[in-house]
This record gives C-alpha cells, sequence and structure tokens, in this order.
C-alpha cells in the first residue's frame, strides 16, 4: 500500500487525472471525517476536505516521500482544519470590537 500510494502521488504530480480520483477516492473520508472532528462543522469540514485536496494536487510535486502518503494528507487536513479555526476565532474577535 506504501508504495502504491507513493506511485499514485508521483502520477499525480505528472498530471494524471486518474490518479488523483484514486488518491481522492482512497483518501476522502479519513480527510473529511478529520476535518470534523476538529471544526465540529459539516459546511465547513466538506469546505475543508474540497480545499486539503486541492493543495494535494498543487503540492504533489513538493512530496519527497520522507513520510507515507498517508501522514502527509493528514497534516495538510489538520493543518488546514487550524488554519480554520483560527480564522473562525479572528472573526468572532473582530465582530465583537466593531459591535463596541
Amino acid at each position: 500500500m506504501y508504495e502504491t500510494h507513493h506511485r499514485l502521488i508521483s502520477e499525480v504530480a505528472e498530471g494524471n487525472s486518474a490518479s488523483f480520483k484514486k488518491l481522492f477516492e482512497e483518501f476522502k473520508d479519513r480527510v473529511y471525517n478529520t476535518a470534523l472532528s476538529y471544526l465540529q462543522n459539516v459546511e465547513e469540514a466538506e469546505e475543508i476536505t474540497q480545499d486539503v485536496f486541492v493543495e494535494i494536487f498543487h503540492s504533489s510535486k513538493k512530496f519527497k516521500g520522507e513520510s507515507s502518503v498517508s501522514t502527509w494528507i493528514y497534516r495538510i487536513a489538520v493543518n488546514k482544519s487550524l488554519d480554520q479555526l483560527r480564522h473562525r476565532k479572528r472573526k468572532k474577535r473582530f465582530a465583537y470590537i466593531a459591535s463596541l
């Protein structure tokens, strides 16, 4: 499985849309569930899932293979989720200040 994922990422980096689809099908539920566990919001988790796969598509050439593909994808999902939480917090803070 480890080698299969690495091959898929290499193929995605070369522009292979079928490999990207396979990668998406294999990891979409894990990415969504990770985002949902952080955000506790279905719509935001769906949006983050899309963002993660856009990031995977754009960053596939940068993947060095120092970790497993699943670990790399998990980190992207966690980082995007944490970014969303920070954005949400800033928005609340700004709304509070604006209401004063």
